[in-house]
Formats: C-alpha cells, structure tokens, sequence
C-alpha cells in the first residue's frame, strides 16, 4: 500500500520536537483542501495526545497553533 508520511515539528515541553506518522496516500491525494486542513489537525491531535501522555501537561493554544504538518 502506497503511504503518505506526515511530519510534525514544533516546540514541546521547551525542546523542538519532528514526530512522523503515516496513512493511506488515498487519505491525501485527490481530496479537498478542507479535507487535507482536517488531516493535518488530526496529525497536531495525535502530537498534543502524545505530549500529554510523555511530559503530563497539555500543550497551550499558542503551541498546538505553531505545530507544522507537512506531507511527503
């Protein structure tokens, strides 16, 4: 199966962190920007659940907001 690999940078708990994630590339291609925009949330979700479970502390509006999610 044909992947899409996302990557997510941004600063977590102080340090500047990349996390990958991948999904079906049907999930990326040939869908709508709205569609693509809802994907890339759900990629910052995952990172900010993670952050929880690692440094027990939520990330701020201000650092979700600043997370960057780029598909290759």
């Amino acid at each position: 199966m044909d992947k899409v690999t996302f990557t997510v940078r941004g600063v977590v708990a102080g340090q500047l962190h990349e996390l990958t994630m991948n999904y079906p590339r049907s999930c990326w291609d040939g869908v709508s920007a709205h569609d693509r925009n809802e994907l890339q949330n759900i990629c910052r979700g995952r990172v900010s659940g993670w952050a929880y479970k690692e440094y027990g502390a939520p990330l701020t509006d201000e650092e979700y907001a600043a997370l960057t999610v780029t598909a290759d």
